[in-house]
């Protein structure tokens, strides 16, 4: 076996799978934390990987084939503050311009960018989702697989381009890289986020680590990106950890549901309390936010 990044034949089984099915549909809203397939680690580079031909298959169709996440949806309110402040930290360093989100699902970082004044273009697989981004903002919107849906913008389209949690999903992350360089200007700026996979909270909790689930076909840490970066003709900007802010409802449940136990009896008596629409930011530090422009 060969790391797909430096190319290295010093790879190990890092965690061997406890997944018993991928799934049909996919959902953000995984509760299924800590819970893979067989996942392979580079000892030079440090990149994780799926690499199950079948499971890839699988991820892969289960975006275009989706149900929409109703759950994802009710924290709109709460995950449309995360996106602003993410909009915040583009707007320093790109202030204006056409912006580009791949993955925009249903188009809650688009709402936050259209409203400081970016003019916005989305991708999305999933057609239900991009139904309600459609609902809610007027932009150019396309249905597909990234790969797919690039080729049709003009090269040098765009001033910047985002992909918030979705490199971890792609089967060939090297190649929408390549893309994404193509339709962005000379001055241009990619924006990305993904879990990292070096990070102290990852190294603690293990096989356990909350961002490893049956959807996430690679792992990254800032070494190998920086690594990937170079082979697709970006240099890394710069990085930070972002945080996220949720309801107390909503963590309160998923806390639950992803240790077999509802709860349910609690749930009700938070649910009609004052507590349940309580936003709480929080700030793992194990989720890289990645500026990069092209050399």
């Amino acid at each position: 076996m060969i790391c797909p990044v430096c190319y290295s034949q010093n790879v190990v089984l890092k965690y061997p799978s406890n997944l018993r099915e991928v799934g049909q549909f996919y959902h953000i809203t995984d509760e299924r934390l800590g819970v893979h397939s067989d996942v392979y680690q580079c000892r030079v580079c440090n990149l994780a990987w799926v690499c199950d031909s079948e499971t890839v298959a699988r991820v892969i169709s289960s975006y275009e084939t989706e149900n929409f996440d109703e759950t994802y949806e009710k924290e709109r309110e709460n995950r449309k503050k995360t996106a602003s402040v993410l909009v915040g930290k583009i707007k320093k360093i790109k202030p204006h311009g056409k912006l580009l989100d791949i993955g925009c699902y249903s188009g809650i970082f688009l709402e936050a960018a259209q409203e400081v004044g970016y003019e916005i273009f989305g991708i999305e697989a999933s057609r239900g989702a991009l139904a309600l981004a459609r609902q809610k903002i007027k932009g150019d919107l396309r249905v597909g697989m990234a790969e797919n849906i690039l080729v049709d913008f003009p090269d040098k389209s765009f001033d910047i381009i985002i992909l918030f949690d979705v490199l971890e999903h792609l089967s060939n992350p090297q190649k929408v890289l390549t893309l994404i360089k193509l339709k962005l200007k000379d001055d241009g700026l990619l924006v990305f986020s993904t879990p990292d996979f070096s990070s102290f909270l990852s190294k603690i909790q293990g096989k356990n680590w909350h961002a490893l689930l049956p959807q996430h076909l690679f792992y990254f840490s800032v070494g190998n990106i920086k690594l990937i970066l170079a082979q697709t003709g970006f240099g890394l900007k710069k990085y930070c950890y972002i945080g996220r802010h949720f309801s107390f409802f909503y963590l309160l449940q998923h806390y639950l549901n992803s240790r077999g136990s509802t709860g349910k009896w609690f749930l009700k008596f938070v649910k009609s309390s004052g507590l349940a629409n309580l936003t709480i930011p929080i700030n793992l530090f194990d989720q890289l936010l990645i500026f990069a422009n092209k050399k």
